[in-house]
């Protein structure tokens, strides 16, 4: 694997060996790991201390991130459930007044269509019959 050193920019390989790393082109001390000085350096067992609490910050901040959401996700609960109740509200007034009108509506149209074709084939075929017999 190969970073840069952070100092001086040349490349340094490290393929084995702790994080203590001293750079062969400016003499430089440093963690593998973290890039920080080694002098201002704190390790904790084989880990980086430093990278340690760069990773807590990070988990911190994820976690108000993430406790930011739920929140948001809560008040938006709070307005889209009455939000869909007023739906299904809706629906089940448009489908009330659907069903009222299949049963009042309908069955007087039916009866002025049929009333309305009967007369129109009255006055068709009415035609045609004495339209066959001279008068």
């Amino acid at each position: 694997m190969t970073k840069s050193c952070p100092k001086c920019k040349v490349a340094i390989e490290k393929n084995m060996g702790c994080n203590h790393m001293t750079c062969k082109n400016c003499a430089h001390q440093f963690c593998w790991m973290c890039m920080s000085r080694w002098q201002n350096h704190e390790t904790e067992g084989t880990g980086c201390k430093t990278l340690a609490q760069m990773f807590d910050e990070k988990r911190k901040i994820a976690t108000q991130k993430a406790e930011a959401k739920c929140i948001w996700m809560q008040k938006f609960k709070t307005i889209w459930d009455p939000y869909l109740i007023k739906i299904t509200e809706i629906e089940n007034k448009k489908k009330d007044i659907f069903e009222q009108f299949e049963k009042v509506v309908l069955p007087q149209t039916r009866l002025k269509m049929k009333k309305q074709a009967r007369n129109f084939c009255n006055f068709i075929f009415g035609n045609i019959y004495f339209a066959n017999f001279p008068e």
